[in-house]
């Protein structure tokens, strides 16, 4: 799912909704064209979402967020008599607050996606002898064998010359194992 993709899911269509909505009402009140009470159910329209999340934060949580402040905010330039100043507020918020939402998700499924694709083995050379083990089990001083493609969650040090996509790399050369398609190196953190 690519970053565009992820900006209209079906979870944020009420987002987009009540956004697109509180900017039409502002910009058509604004020309005069819809009448004061409509601005204010479109105002109403925009902060429920903000509304209900402070409230359950309230009663669930027990704590205090920034929806209780922006909530407070736009019903104060409401009862000041600055209802433009108060919805285009709003809707700035509910614009971040929406950018954020998107965000997270797609850091979310990144997150996932990276800790799926990590082995949970390695091949470890020992005693001229191959053997399969746990990541976890590895040790400073373990020899891993490195094979194309394979992204092995270790730091360390060449342990001899090898000649690797045309690279040669001398002992003790600190690599980057990804950058590499075979080698055998010594883990040293």
């Amino acid at each position: 799912m690519n970053y565009t993709q992820t900006f209209f899911l079906r979870q944020f269509l009420w987002k987009i909704g009540r956004i697109i909505t509180l900017g039409i009402a502002c910009l058509l009140f604004y020309f005069d064209v819809f009448p004061f009470p409509i601005l204010i159910v479109a105002i109403a329209f925009g902060l429920y979402s903000l509304v209900k999340t402070a409230v359950l934060d309230i009663i669930k949580e027990r704590k205090i967020g920034a929806e209780l402040f922006i909530t407070i905010a736009v019903i104060m330039a409401v009862l000041g008599k600055e209802y433009l100043a108060g919805a285009v507020v709003l809707m700035i918020i509910l614009i971040a607050e929406y950018i954020a939402s998107a965000s997270t998700k797609k850091a979310r499924s990144s997150i996932k996606g990276l800790i799926g694709s990590v082995p949970k083995t390695a091949i470890v050379k020992k005693d001229n002898q191959e053997s399969i083990v746990q990541i976890s089990d590895l040790k400073i001083g373990d020899t891993v064998l490195v094979k194309a493609g394979e992204k092995i969650p270790v730091d360390g040090k060449v342990i001899g010359p090898i000649e690797a996509s045309a690279i040669h790399l001398l002992p003790d050369t600190l690599v980057f194992i990804n950058s590499i398609k075979l080698l055998r190196v010594t883990i040293d953190a």
